[in-house]
């Protein structure tokens, strides 16, 4: 749903009420309309961190605030599949949420079978696209600038969705070829989340801010109304010795020359772990992993959403430090899922409600 049109419409009632109580005020009346805003119990920890964030937040809003209202937004995608069987999630489709941790190298050829939707975090969909393995939508959460646009950089996005947030930065959206659907957020407690970004975007959906692009994904997947949310490369952590997937560039200089299109990095992961600081030892699915502070808060919010929303999530990653959740090979996963999912129904679907018919 376009969002100017709300907004334009809003500003004319703001007027036409305003006029009728004029001739009230002038008589000394005091007339004021609305309904006052619960009272909200402000989250201090989480407004000292969006001291270092909110800044760019707006910047990155005020450089195409008209070009995201005039977007769609991922309504569209609410309870996608929860009307196949609402009141059991085994006959919906699943979800594979994949990310770009270490693992992802070991496994991704298995997703070429996924009978389901694939998600693809913004650094995971070069991986994929590199290989032609096939996704339905790119997540991309990550706010600076610069950060995330060379990633989303390449021929083939034309042909792709991205579901993004209104925070990202503009550059990304330079970079990017193809449809874009937006997503606000929400962070109860910060007055950024509470009070002005549901100004500046009435009506668009705002899924909870949980540090990072793989939790948002999954909160997409359960918006959707997902049976089975299938993790893939979502390690939170080093595994092998690995500080991510291995990466990959497009060459456009081989458009000319006809060398590959797509070369694979193999970067010095024993010299990128050296240099990460701040690294601690955990428990891991197959023993002790290092890992990086910040993304133990990240797998206690995954955690803790998985209890509260009920989901029914497996985590098919292979490695890191997601100890707490089903566990399974993805190869098993995928012949498992075979003969209850709704694969190429569950993509038409989801290709008409972004728009790619």
């Amino acid at each position: 749903m376009n969002a100017l049109p709300t907004v334009a419409a809003e500003a004319a009632r703001e007027r036409v009420v305003n006029a009728a109580l004029e001739p009230i005020h002038t008589m000394g009346g005091k007339v004021t309309t609305g309904v006052p805003p619960a009272a909200r119990e402000r989250n201090w920890q989480a407004e000292d961190e969006m001291q270092v964030w909110v800044g760019e937040y707006v910047r990155n809003i005020a450089l195409h605030y008209p070009e995201i209202l005039a977007a769609p937004h991922i309504g569209p995608l609410r309870e996608l599949f929860g009307a196949w069987d609402a009141l059991d999630k085994t006959g919906r489709p699943s979800v594979a949420v994949v990310g770009a941790g270490p693992s992802l190298d070991r496994n991704v050829e298995e997703l070429r079978a996924f009978p389901g939707l694939v998600l693809a975090t913004d650094r995971a969909a070069r991986a994929l696209t590199a290989r032609a393995i096939p996704f339905d939508a790119v997540v991309a959460v990550d706010p600076r600038a610069h950060h995330i646009a060379a990633m989303l950089d390449y021929p083939e996005s034309c042909n792709q969705i991205l579901l993004t947030s209104v925070c990202v930065a503009p550059d990304v959206f330079e970079a990017w070829k193809g449809r874009v659907l937006y997503m606000s957020h929400q962070n109860p407690g910060t007055q950024f989340f509470d009070c002005v970004l549901p100004v500046l975007f009435p009506g668009m959906p705002a899924p909870y801010v949980l540090g990072n692009v793989g939790n948002m994904a999954v909160q997409l997947a359960a918006y959707m109304g997902a049976g089975k949310i299938v993790l893939v490369g979502q390690d939170y952590g080093y595994t092998g010795g690995k500080i991510s997937a291995d990466d990959w560039y497009f060459n456009y200089d081989g458009i000319e020359s006809s060398d590959k299109f797509w070369v694979r990095l193999l970067p010095d992961h024993a010299a990128l772990l050296a240099r990460r600081t701040g690294k601690i030892t955990v428990d891991g699915t197959d023993g002790p992993m290092q890992t990086y502070p910040p993304y133990l808060g990240y797998r206690a919010s995954l955690y803790e959403l998985v209890k509260l929303w009920n989901l029914d999530v497996v985590n098919c990653t292979e490695g890191g430090i997601l100890t707490d959740l089903p566990r399974a090979v993805l190869k098993d996963c995928v012949k498992s899922l075979h003969y209850t999912d709704k694969a190429g129904a569950a993509r038409l679907r989801f290709r008409e409600a972004t728009g790619g018919g």
